[in-house]
C-alpha cells in the first residue's frame, strides 16, 4: 500500500483502527480497538518495532507501515488465508484521501 499516514499518539480515525486491528492480528496489541491512539497502543507499535527490529519510537511511518504489511502477507501464508477470509476480513482499509489526518 502506499499513501498512509504519519500516526502518533494523539491521532484518530479510521487509520488509527486500522493500525490497531493489524497489530492485534499480529499479537501485539490487546485493548479495544476504538480508533483513538494512546499509551495502550503506542507500547504495540513500539513493542512490533522492537520484534522487527526498526527501532522503538511509537510512531507509524513508512518504515512501520512497510512492516505491517509485509508481516500481514507472512502470516496470512502461514496460517493459509487470503485477505478476504474471515480470520483477517474484520480489517477495514480507511478510503486513501477522505481521512482527515490528526
Amino acid at each position: 500500500m502506499a499513501d498512509e499516514p504519519e500516526l502518533t499518539q494523539g491521532a484518530e480515525g479510521d487509520w488509527v483502527e486500522y493500525l490497531q486491528q493489524w497489530l492485534n492480528s499480529l499479537g501485539f496489541y490487546h485493548g479495544s480497538i476504538d480508533g483513538h491512539f494512546g499509551s495502550v497502543t503506542q507500547e504495540a507499535v513500539a513493542g512490533a518495532q522492537q520484534h522487527y527490529s526498526i527501532g522503538e519510537n511509537g510512531t507509524v511511518g513508512p518504515e512501520t507501515w512497510q512492516m505491517i504489511n509485509l508481516a500481514r502477507t507472512a502470516n496470512e501464508a502461514r496460517v493459509e488465508v487470503a485477505w478476504n477470509d474471515s480470520a483477517v476480513g474484520e480489517v477495514d482499509v480507511p478510503e486513501i484521501g477522505t481521512e482527515e489526518q490528526a
